[in-house]
């Protein structure tokens, strides 16, 4: 296969689950105007870039992994706490 159009079916198959698409219909997320995904991607992004490094910093500094670790499940479980609370988003 040769050129952008052409689709390789092993992405087609293996992006279904992750996207959750019927039909065989990928959606195209940039022409749907989707900037919620766009910054979720970024800010994890950042936080697989600096996540490291911090407990990398902390662990140095406390001579210890345990209060990075501890920091690292708190930080965890506080986001699932927040979004357990999370309301709907509204459709346009």
């Amino acid at each position: 296969m040769t050129g952008a159009s052409q689709t390789n079916p092993y992405s087609e198959a293996l992006s279904k689950p992750e996207f959750g698409t019927q039909g065989g219909e990928i959606p195209d997320l940039r022409r749907r105007g989707r900037p919620g995904i766009a910054a979720m991607t970024i800010a994890f992004g950042i936080g697989q870039t600096l996540g490291p490094f911090a407990v990398g910093a902390n662990s140095d500094a406390m001579r210890s992994l345990s209060y990075a670790l501890s920091v690292s499940a708190a930080t965890l479980a506080l986001g699932a706490v927040l979004a357990a609370f999370q309301g709907k988003v509204a459709q346009k």
